[in-house]
């Protein structure tokens, strides 16, 4: 399954609810369909940590080294229309700097 799938069928439902109940039942029916799908229960773990919004276990500390400024430069580029819009207020520049 790739990461567009996973986002689209388990990331977007869940933060389109609020109800603690309807996201059980997403995660569940969720697990359900990958369960079949799986070799080792090592494979899930993945998936758990996306649903948690981590990277990996907390004991890890796993980072992706990205800084804010990066991050607002790739969004920039993204939109450059609406770049300035979203960040210029902030005194942070979205373009990349040039070389």
């Amino acid at each position: 399954m790739t990461f567009a799938d996973f986002s689209q069928q388990v990331l977007q439902p869940l933060e389109q609810t609020s109800s603690k109940l309807e996201q059980t039942e997403i995660l569940a029916n969720f697990f359900r369909r990958l369960q079949p799908q799986l070799t080792t229960p090592d494979e899930v773990k993945p998936y758990i940590y996306l649903s948690l919004g981590q990277l990996g276990p907390i004991f890890a500390n796993p980072q992706t080294n990205v800084g804010i400024a990066f991050l607002i430069q790739a969004l920039g580029q993204l939109h450059p229309s609406e770049g300035q819009s979203l960040f210029g207020d902030q005194g942070i520049d979205p373009q990349l700097p040039e070389s």
